[in-house]
């Protein structure tokens, strides 16, 4: 299963690589990206493609948002995990990994999907928080919307984060 869903990996390793330390509260904004459409804090720069991941930080690099593009799932679906699979195909590199939050048969926007809110520290020893969605969609394919922060710090995204999920849709 590791090597299955590569993208959701990649999307893991660039968020933890981005997350640092602090920030304050601000208005959100609508912003459509790769077919998600998500409210994102005004203090956040443009999404920049990085190797078919979509991302997005704050002015400090203290919070993160990653949307990958559609790719196949390949056969996967979102009840094939539990939190140790999970863990073992995505968080391998992290420490100290625990979750607050693991659901296998959550929704998003009406489609199935897992959800997981982890706290890890990453390599360069800074713990953070993940909101993680892999989404599953009737074609096969799936999706991988990732929402970040680092969790001593005081940033727009951990400020906003219920509103930010709750404002996700999928087309």
């Amino acid at each position: 299963m590791k090597n299955k869903i590569s993208p959701i990996l990649s999307v893991l390793m660039v968020f933890a690589a981005a997350v640092s330390l602090t920030a304050c509260g601000v208005e959100l904004e609508s912003r459509t990206i790769s077919g998600v459409t998500i409210s994102v804090p005004s203090d956040f720069n443009e999404f920049k493609d990085q190797s078919g991941i979509q991302t997005a930080t704050d002015e400090d690099s203290t919070a993160t948002i990653l949307i990958s593009a559609k790719g196949d799932a390949q056969g996967i679906k979102a009840s094939d995990y539990d939190q140790n699979t999970y863990q073992q195909a995505y968080l391998g590199s992290y420490k100290d990994v625990s979750f607050e939050k693991f659901d296998n048969a959550a929704t998003l926007d009406g489609k199935t999907a897992i959800y997981a809110q982890i706290k890890a520290t990453n390599s360069k020893d800074v713990k953070f928080v993940m909101h993680n969605y892999i989404v599953f969609f009737d074609d096969g394919n799936c999706q991988t919307v990732s929402l970040g922060y680092a969790d001593d710090g005081d940033t727009s995204l951990k400020s906003n984060i219920d509103e930010v999920l709750k404002s996700i849709k999928i087309s």
